[in-house]
């Protein structure tokens, strides 16, 4: 972290200290600058802390259809979303779902070639006394494209 007022740059511990909270898995992450010495007040910025890419992203078919598997990309994930089209831009989107373990089953398809790719989320939570309120949704970038012809 740096911070400058004006054209001066203050020093880390002599002009300021910082404190950070909840940087250490993927979520929202705080930074809590706080002046010290001849600087006073605080400044509380949150930033996102994306989750890992899934990996080994796998297509074996299936009668109208085809499954999709992959490697978790990390423990605290709150789960995955699978997207396939039938062009390698995502176009022509046929289905997005979201889905809580490694691996997804796609049936009833239309013979032709479906691009598939598979991104993992977290969900920002906030707790209040008697309820949780979902405040976000974090992903990760999406995984490679995967290719497979459906007959």
């Amino acid at each position: 972290v740096t911070v400058v007022v004006g054209d001066k740059t203050l020093v880390r511990n002599v002009d300021y200290k910082v404190a950070w909270y909840k940087n250490d898995k993927p979520g929202m992450g705080e930074v809590v600058v706080k002046g010290i010495g001849d600087y006073e007040g605080r400044i509380v910025t949150k930033f996102e802390i994306k989750p890992a890419v899934p990996t080994n992203l796998k297509l074996d078919p299936r009668d109208t259809g085809f499954r999709v598997r992959w490697t978790a990309s990390e423990s605290d994930i709150s789960g995955y979303q699978v997207v396939f089209a039938t062009d390698p831009e995502f176009k022509n989107i046929v289905r997005a779902k979201r889905v809580g373990k490694e691996k997804v089953t796609f049936t009833g398809l239309q013979p032709g070639t479906y691009y598939v790719k598979v991104r993992s989320y977290v969900t920002e939570e906030e707790t209040n006394i008697d309820m949780i309120f979902i405040t976000g949704i974090i992903n990760s970038l999406y995984s490679n494209i995967g290719t497979i012809t459906v007959k």
